[in-house]
């Protein structure tokens, strides 16, 4: 519950920002990137062309919030590749025209990519990335 609500306040918070003022439905000129992108989410394997806007980590939790220049068909692609291609398992991925999600387990760590169309050619990305809990 927490983590949608957390998509749905970034998305809330994001989309106005970008959604063209109503000169036809366009996108707007892209979110801000972050000057100095945190370890974490250069190390977590992504898509190409994906710019990060912001990073949050409240232990055990880190999400990665970006956005990229491509559809939700593409993006949702490109991540099953690339978590796959770093040894991570993919799990229960669902995927729509404008919203997708697939969870992923590997390298100590379980989590949630969550897709969402901002406008044609413009995804929002949240990554919520848990450490797994280890030997009691």
């Amino acid at each position: 519950m927490r983590l949608t609500l957390g998509l749905v306040v970034v998305l809330g918070l994001a989309l106005p920002a970008c959604s063209g003022g109503g000169t036809g439905g366009g996108c707007g000129s892209p979110p801000a990137t972050l000057a100095t992108v945190p370890s974490v989410a250069k190390a977590f394997p992504a898509p190409p062309g994906l710019n990060v806007i912001g990073v949050e980590h409240k232990t055990p939790v880190t999400e990665i919030i970006a956005a990229v220049d491509a559809d939700v068909a593409q993006v949702f692609q490109g991540y099953q590749q690339a978590l796959s291609g770093a040894g991570y398992l993919v799990h229960n991925p669902q995927h729509g025209s404008d919203l997708a999600t697939l969870e992923f387990s590997g390298s100590s760590t379980v989590g949630t990519v969550h897709l969402a169309e901002e406008c044609p050619g413009r995804t929002y990305v949240t990554v919520s990335i848990t450490e797994a809990a280890g030997p009691a």
